[in-house]
């Protein structure tokens, strides 16, 4: 009999928790559409208002400033193909300023922007240059009587680097700007208040948090304007066109209800990673942690020991029945060099070695164990291999 797999990529997406199943279920066993003003229809629209309510009480928002999309990349393409606005008056915008550690559903996405994009230094830990951002917003501010768009992830991907969100937001409000984070990979980890961040949209995602791939939101506040991306129908007050996901939008909301009672678990996963990261450097010495002194979320571990590249490990580590990352998987299954890495200025040679560990609320203290069983056999294949090229 097989052992069971050891699944520790919860930033790639994470399981399926039970009453997201079982709502996107329920959902799934009735008929009708929420644009139809039937019984049936009537119904599928009350399902999904109640998620809207479940995903706005997890961030402190207004339901009626949550748009349904059908997952963060669209929320994220949304806001950068978008004109916006504000009260009342909705205007082409001068440029768009990324951090150089965003997504690359951003990153890979300029072509969608309708205007220049610059992007934003960040420090040898990940964290928003925020003399850099004001340089930009300077700069543009001389070139354009037009306001920027500014748009920066909260908890980064790759490293679990917590930004300053509101210190950035009030950076650029005062020279006009707009500003979006994308919070994917803060969301039921951090928590977020959309009320006081001072944000004025905000990016969000299903199965980030244990609900079904396939939903996901943007969050607008109240007052803003912005575009149609995805044009056809009037659903989602205009915003989003196109019959909505319901059992989606469904097993969304359960996972949101179940994330906000579980921020006491923070402490445990603190424990977790901390302990994790001490075997790390007790096995191999050599390893570098990244971005270990700053704010990180206390579910994402990513490290690199020179000369043990990461799809060497990957592959051993799927092989033993352990699921990590290199990064993000938003590159086709590919292992490649980390933009996140490259832009805090990391070795190219050691960027390729970097691994990921991320997990959960299905994650146990045993499941970390297991993968420092493996990664301990792994380095010292290594260092064998190592020494016998010496001799």
């Amino acid at each position: 009999m097989s052992k069971p797999r050891i699944y520790l990529d919860y930033n790639a997406t994470a399981p399926v928790r039970p009453a997201a199943k079982a709502a996107v279920l329920a959902a799934l066993d009735h008929v009708g559409n929420a644009s139809s003003i039937h019984q049936e229809g009537r119904k599928a629209r009350g399902l999904m208002e109640a998620a809207r309510e479940q995903v706005a009480k997890l961030i402190n928002a207004q339901s009626k400033e949550i748009t349904f999309t059908s997952g963060g990349t669209e929320s994220n393409n949304l806001v950068l193909a978008s004109d916006l606005g504000a009260l009342g008056k909705k205007q082409p915008l001068a440029a768009t300023l990324l951090s150089a550690t965003e997504h690359p559903s951003l990153i890979k996405a300029q072509e969608l922007s309708p205007r220049p994009v610059e992007l934003i230094n960040v420090d040898e830990n990940g964290i928003l240059n925020l003399t850099h951002l004001e340089q930009l917003l300077q700069t543009w501010q001389k070139k354009s009587d037009l306001p920027v768009l500014v748009s920066v992830m909260l908890v980064n991907n790759e490293t679990g680097v917590i930004q300053p969100m509101k210190k950035i937001a009030a950076l650029v409000h005062q020279y006009g700007g707009f500003i979006h984070a994308d919070a994917i990979q803060a969301l039921g980890k951090v928590k977020i208040d959309f009320e006081s961040m001072s944000v004025d949209m905000l990016s969000l995602s299903s199965h980030k948090i244990g609900g079904p791939q396939g939903a996901g939101a943007l969050v607008i506040r109240l007052g803003m304007l912005v575009d149609s991306y995805v044009k056809g129908g009037g659903q989602e007050l205009g915003l989003r066109a196109g019959t909505e996901n319901i059992p989606a939008i469904s097993g969304f909301g359960a996972a949101a209800q179940e994330c906000a009672n579980e921020f006491k678990n923070n402490n445990k996963y603190n424990e977790m990673r901390d302990a994790l990261e001490a075997k790390i450097n007790q096995i191999s010495p050599d390893a570098v942690i990244f971005a270990q002194n700053v704010d990180r979320v206390s579910t994402t571990s990513c490290f690199a020991i020179a000369g043990l590249t990461a799809e060497r490990a990957l592959m051993s580590l799927d092989l033993a029945g352990i699921a990590i990352s290199s990064g993000s998987a938003c590159s086709s299954g590919k292992v490649s060099q980390s933009h996140v890495l490259t832009a805090m200025g990391i070795d190219d040679e050691l960027a390729l070695c970097a691994l990921r560990l991320s997990f959960g609320w299905n994650s146990q203290p045993q499941d970390l164990d297991m993968f420092i069983e493996e990664y301990t056999k792994i380095y010292q294949r290594m260092m064998v291999r190592e020494q016998r090229q010496a001799s």
